[in-house]
């Protein structure tokens, strides 16, 4: 990854901190107080969870404009590896080809159902997963999320994903505030 300076405010600063903050207070919940996570700033328009070979540790690196549940998210990913003792729910093995790129995304959201999934046994963790649902819901609607223009293709990509999730912890889950998957399927 090439290094590139990036220039943030204060609020920005502080929104990242925050975010590290839930990231240290989860990992314990998921109970990955022995892996070794350093936190950073994604150079990518996304956040996204990279293995350091030579370190032998992960980086979670987060945008400022991450929602509560992003970092929560990513460590979902190791925490899942772990439970299933299959490091490629955490980290992939392929290398981006033009001709699989949309159904790679694709299949990365179908990982991020289970993810999301075992990640909303622990408590408190569900009610973020429905922001952030909801989050992704008008941002397909208005084409955009926190005011950034978003890839139409790509948010229906999303959407898949989120369409499954939802539907198998809808199905699954017995919780006060469920999210009506029609909803999604109607904005179209």
């Amino acid at each position: 990854m090439k290094n590139r300076q990036i220039i943030l405010t204060s609020e920005q600063v502080q929104r990242l901190q925050e975010l590290e903050q839930l990231l240290v207070k989860h990992k314990s919940l998921l109970g990955l107080e022995e892996e070794h996570i350093e936190v950073g700033i994604s150079a990518k328009t996304r956040a996204f969870i990279q293995w350091h070979k030579k370190e032998k540790n992960w980086g979670i690196y987060l945008l400022p404009s991450d929602n509560d549940f992003t970092p929560i998210h990513e460590l979902g990913h190791i925490f899942l590896a772990k439970k299933s003792n299959f490091v490629y729910f955490a980290r992939t093995g392929i290398n981006n080809n033009k001709i699989f790129e949309g159904l790679l995304l694709i299949v990365n959201h179908l990982l991020d159902c289970f993810v999301d999934y075992n990640l909303i046994q622990f408590e408190g963790l569900y009610e973020l997963y429905i922001d952030d649902a909801h989050l992704w819901i008008g941002a397909k609607k208005k084409g955009k999320i926190e005011c950034k223009p978003i890839n139409i293709a790509h948010s229906y990509k999303t959407l898949i994903g989120y369409y499954l999730s939802l539907k198998i912890i809808n199905e699954k889950k017995n919780r006060e505030h469920l999210i009506n998957v029609k909803t999604t399927r109607n904005s179209r």
